[in-house]
């Protein structure tokens, strides 16, 4: 991974919540399953080392984490820590469904008829009130 790559996933990482938290217990074969699928669902995941409890530093435990996990650690800052893992199933274009053929449009049998008198709105002739128009005084 490239430097600029680093950076990059470092500035992506800033925004994410972490997702659980290292405690009393260090790491343990627990911490590790759940960092696993997590990966499933992300590619960056960021985790909690809580430094009053756990009996390591941050420091120590991303590298036996990211070994555990087949992942590399972007960066340790304090007590986050943040992995990347590469998902080729996140990057799969999504199957797009299949069209149904249309059906072109059938002619009508019979021509329009034209409108009788009785729909017009106003007799031929005639013009709209000034009201509808909006010419004429205005109130």
């Amino acid at each position: 991974m490239t430097s600029a790559e680093r950076a990059a996933f470092r500035k992506a990482g800033n925004s994410i919540p972490a997702l659980f938290q290292i405690g009393r217990n260090g790491v343990t074969q627990a911490v590790a399953e759940e960092l696993d699928k997590a990966f499933n669902t992300r590619e960056l995941v960021k985790l909690k080392v809580l430094l009053d409890l756990c009996p390591e530093a941050p420091k120590t435990i991303a590298p036996r984490l990211a070994a555990l996990t087949r992942s590399e650690v972007i960066g340790v800052v304090g007590g986050s820590i943040l992995f990347y893992r590469y998902n080729p199933q996140l990057h799969e274009k999504p199957a797009q469904p299949k069209k149904l053929p249309v059906k072109p449009a059938t002619p009508k049998t019979q021509p329009m008829k034209p409108a009788s008198p009785r729909t017009l709105p106003y007799k031929p002739g005639h013009t709209a009130p000034s009201h509808l128009t909006g010419r004429g005084k205005r109130t």
